[in-house]
């Protein structure tokens, strides 16, 4: 291990979660390390505790303190070196404090760390019309449109090869020839890409029950074709396994702003006016991860909405929710399409 530059991996317990959300999404060991005014190691926190918090409605405004782990795993220095070999062998990042709990430094593995490649199976859905997008997608299918030069399912398959994931089958319906030209001359860069081409609509989870259901054995990650985002579907991956759920239903934050002063009233008595009040909501975001068993549940050629799936199982707590903090955008209609595209 060596000795690495500390400035951009610790936070103050007092500083916003928005800061350490910062830092975590620019740093490469995705951990940061939270320290007093004193400059003592009180926690850490990482991607997981982001996401805990998130789902606890903890605001991205609120302290660090609120979502850090407050029994971080550290390193005395000059101490036995019994625990930095356990770590060592567990290809842990380590936290060095001194004998006072004073922050040192942080020791970490090699800048070269190859990442696994993975088989499970990606679905990408591209099969719609694209209707709320005309008239662009006249001629051209929506997942084909190109946000800055690059074809909107070139730039989520390359977001799924960033993390190690090249098993892609894309569903096809309209216009599903222009999807099978448009490969023919792309390279596949290490992609095994094949089409699920569905000869009838079969909703936006129907297609799955035209995979080979035998050879399934792990999780699947479908996502629709009109989705842009960073997250890291390794990551996403690790969350579905340690849940132990049938479904892991991705989720963004969705922010709606009244642009009125509006009335509060209680039985029929005005109590207070609240200047354009604003409320946050958790969206379908689009991604999700699905187990083997809800694959060979799905009668093959059969109509079903991913929205279906998911409320067969929500009374037997199967689900889970995977809050993305991470960018996202959904091009559904123009003004998402000139948004992503950097255009007002």
């Amino acid at each position: 291990m060596n000795k690495r530059k500390i400035s951009n991996y610790t936070v103050l317990s007092s500083d916003a979660i928005s800061i350490a959300l910062k830092k975590l999404q620019d740093n490469d060991l995705k951990l940061v390390v939270v320290l007093d005014k004193k400059n003592k190691l009180v926690g850490t926190i990482t991607d997981g505790d982001v996401r805990r918090g998130l789902l606890k409605g903890i605001e991205t405004s609120q302290i660090c303190a609120k979502i850090m782990n407050k029994k971080p795993q550290y390193i005395i220095a000059n101490e036995s070196s019994a625990k930095k070999n356990k770590m060592n062998n567990e290809l842990s990042n380590a936290v060095i404090v001194d004998s006072q709990m004073s922050f040192i430094g942080i020791e970490y593995y090699s800048d070269v760390v190859n990442s696994p490649a993975y088989d499970n199976i990606i679905v990408i859905m591209a099969g719609g019309r694209g209707e709320r997008l005309l008239p662009l997608t006249l001629k051209t299918p929506k997942p084909l449109l190109s946000i800055n030069n690059t074809p909107i399912i070139q730039s989520i398959i390359s977001s799924f090869n960033d993390c190690g994931f090249y098993n892609i089958h894309i569903s096809v319906h309209h216009k599903s020839d222009e999807f099978v030209k448009f490969f023919s001359k792309k390279s596949y860069n290490g992609n095994k890409v094949k089409f699920i081409k569905e000869n009838k609509p079969l909703g936006t989870a129907g297609c799955l029950s035209l995979l080979e259901k035998d050879k399934i054995k792990k999780p699947i990650i479908v996502i629709n074709g009109d989705v842009l985002t960073s997250i890291n579907y390794e990551k996403l991956l690790d969350f579905h396994l340690q849940s132990k759920k049938d479904i892991t239903i991705c989720a963004a934050e969705y922010h709606n702003t009244i642009p009125f002063g509006t009335i509060v009233m209680k039985k029929g008595v005005i109590t207070r006016l609240e200047e354009k009040p604003s409320s946050k909501h958790l969206i379908n975001a689009g991604i999700y991860v699905l187990s083997p068993t809800i694959i060979k549940s799905l009668k093959k050629n059969i109509m079903i909405n991913m929205t279906d799936l998911i409320d067969k199982k929500i009374n037997s707590n199967k689900i889970s929710v995977y809050p993305i903090h991470e960018k996202w955008i959904d091009i559904g209609n123009i003004d998402d399409f000139k948004k992503a595209s950097g255009k007002k």
